[in-house]
Parts: structure tokens; sequence; C-alpha cells
């Protein structure tokens, strides 16, 4: 038994040494509002995403994000998520990279007032760029998305295609590790 530890210690060992700078940690915000003077109602929305990857080479990445928004449209809803994805960074000039996220993710709306909650898979892709500060710290930015979601409550459920340039756009940091 104390081989097998010591085996797992020395290979998590490893593997933590040798991903030293190629893992990064860091997330995004976003805040969304939206009035409408006919129906006079407003919309507000805000989205905290932590997330962190692992670098495999200049072009590839993968990593996980999770997410929480709050949205208040004449009834407030909860969503989590959980977004896995990889990212293909197409190329790099000077401290600027733009780069593709592509991923799956799960998430669950909760409404106030609803006793179901709404579960949702979604596959989509998210062109974003970054700002590398120094070898260690960076900003980053979402803008547009192209995603298909399958979202389901009891029996009922709905398919939604969704692309934008503009609408989706979040700001966040990273830290490499």
């Amino acid at each position: 038994m104390k081989k097998y530890l010591a085996l797992a210690v020395l290979a998590m060992a490893a593997v933590t040494a040798s991903a030293q700078h190629n893992m990064w940690m860091g997330g995004s915000m976003s805040v969304n509002t939206d009035s409408n003077d006919q129906a006079e109602k407003n919309s507000k929305e805000f989205t905290i995403a932590p997330e962190m990857g692992f670098n495999f080479s200049d072009h590839w990445a993968m990593g996980i994000a999770l997410a929480y928004s709050h949205q208040n449209q004449d009834i407030i809803t909860n969503s989590f998520a959980i977004n896995p994805f990889v990212r293909y960074t197409c190329s790099t000039v000077g401290n600027f990279c733009f780069f593709l996220d592509t991923g799956v993710g799960y998430g669950i709306h909760h409404i106030n007032g609803v006793d179901d909650n709404i579960n949702h898979l979604k596959i989509g892709m998210n062109p974003g760029m970054k700002y590398c500060i120094n070898d260690r710290m960076g900003l980053v930015a979402h803008m547009g998305e192209i995603s298909f979601t399958h979202a389901w409550q009891d029996d009922e459920k709905t398919d939604n295609f969704h692309a934008s340039i503009i609408d989706d756009i979040s700001f966040g940091f990273y830290i490499n590790l």
C-alpha cells in the first residue's frame, strides 16, 4: 500500500512540475441590460465565470469554466453551468493572441416560484482575444457566439440556435501558474 501511495505522490509531483507555466487560472464577467420602451420592461443579467486550463502547445489548450448567472426580468432566474472547452489560438501579433473556444456545457436554471428546474445542454464556439501584460498575467475578452442549446423541463423540450457578434461580450483576466 505504501508503494502505491508513494507512486501516486511521485506522479502528482511530476505532473505539477511539468505543468508549471502551462496552466492558467482566471475568469470573466459580463453584465447585460436590456430595455424595451413598448413593453416598459427592463432586463438585467450578471454573469461570473471562473475558469482554469492547461496549454498543451502554443496553439492548443483545454479548460473548464464554471458559471453563475443572475437574471431579473419580471421574474428572477439563477443559473449554474459547467463548461469544458478546447481553445485553439489562431494567431499571435505582439502581445495579442486571437483564439476560438469550442465546448460543451451543462446548466441548470432555477426560476423563483417554479418547482422544477430547467436543464440545458449547449454546444458552441466563442471567438476571443487575449492581451499578455507580462509572462504571468493577461486580459481576455470574448465577443460573439455560435451555439446550439437543447433545454428540457419535465416533458417540455426546446431547441435553440444562437449566433451573435456583439451581444455576447465578456471581459476577464488570467494568471499563468
